[in-house]
Order: C-alpha cells, then sequence, then structure tokens
C-alpha cells in the first residue's frame, strides 16, 4: 500500500500568478519604484545625510500609487535606508523635510533640513535680489541709459527686475 498523506494546511492554495500581472508589475511598477528609491537617496545626497542614519519619510501619494508603495516597504525601506512613516493622498508636509516628486508622488524626508542654515541660506539671497534690483532700479532710472541702450537691452532688464521683485516677494 501507498503511504496516504494528509492535506497539509501548509500547502499553498492560491492560484498561480498570471503572466499578465507580472509583466504589468515589470513594466509599470517598478520603473516607479525606482524612482521614489532614486528620489529619496538624491535628497540623503544632497542634504549630505550620514549614510548609516535611517531618515524617516512621508509620500504624499494618489491611491493606486499608495498601495503599490505600501505593498513594497520593505524594498524601499531596505533599499533608500529610511522608515516611511506616512503614506497617503494629500499629505501635508511634516515641519523641516525636504522635498521631493518622483513617480507622481510628493516626497519628504523628515530632518533633513537644518532651520538655521536654511534661513541664512535665505537671507543670503534676500540680499543679493535687493542689491539687484536696487542695480537695475537705478539703470532704468537713468534718462540717458533708457535714451542710448538698446530696446532689447532696455526690456531685458526691465524683465528681469520683474522677476527678481516677484521672487523677493515669494520670500516674504
Amino acid at each position: 500500500g501507498r503511504l496516504e498523506c494528509p492535506p497539509s494546511a501548509r500547502l499553498i492554495k492560491a492560484a498561480w500568478p498570471k503572466v499578465g500581472e507580472f509583466s504589468e508589475a515589470a513594466e509599470v511598477l517598478f520603473p516607479k519604484l525606482q524612482d521614489i528609491i532614486g528620489a529619496i537617496r538624491n535628497l540623503r545626497n544632497e542634504y549630505k545625510a550620514d549614510p548609516n542614519r535611517r531618515v524617516t519619510v512621508s509620500i504624499s501619494a494618489p491611491g493606486d500609487a499608495a498601495r503599490t508603495i505600501e505593498d513594497n516597504r520593505e524594498i524601499i525601506e531596505l533599499l533608500a535606508i529610511c522608515a516611511l512613516s506616512q503614506v497617503k493622498p494629500n499629505l501635508a508636509p511634516p515641519a523641516n523635510a525636504a522635498r521631493a516628486n518622483a513617480a507622481g508622488c510628493e516626497i519628504f524626508v523628515e530632518g533633513l533640513l537644518d532651520e538655521s542654515a536654511d534661513r541664512e541660506r535665505n537671507a543670503k539671497r534676500r540680499d543679493e535680489l535687493v542689491k539687484s534690483i536696487g542695480a537695475m532700479k537705478g539703470r532704468l532710472a537713468n534718462p540717458s541709459y533708457v535714451a542710448k541702450a538698446p530696446s532689447h537691452l532696455v526690456k531685458q532688464t526691465q524683465d528681469q527686475l520683474a522677476e527678481l521683485e516677484a521672487e523677493l516677494a515669494k520670500q516674504g
């Protein structure tokens, strides 16, 4: 007699995956995951994060993307050396977070922005803007410049002035 084994509860009863699902994952999902991991790594490098330190990441992602990210949480955390804290649509940016966009998602890496360094950088830029705006206004206020300079140069100066003033206004 043949030995009959009772059916094991541990045997997998799920159907074999269909080819379509896998090829769709390979073509659509993996490149998006690569983009997200790449964006987190780029932010880490840009802000000189300690390569051994896990950073906390939140991702504002539309429904389908959020599900894909959740399904592949371990891969992302492993390859980007991070801990995913929140993944959901319309996520408000956490305080002091560096941000990037990838695969239709907004990515926030927390604790990378050094507030004082950021304030210093903004203050320096504000000073540069004020100085440049002053110089351009001076040039445009000079009747001989406006009269003698080629009209396209005058127009260029006016356009640059408008751009710089808009940037200064945005800085608050």
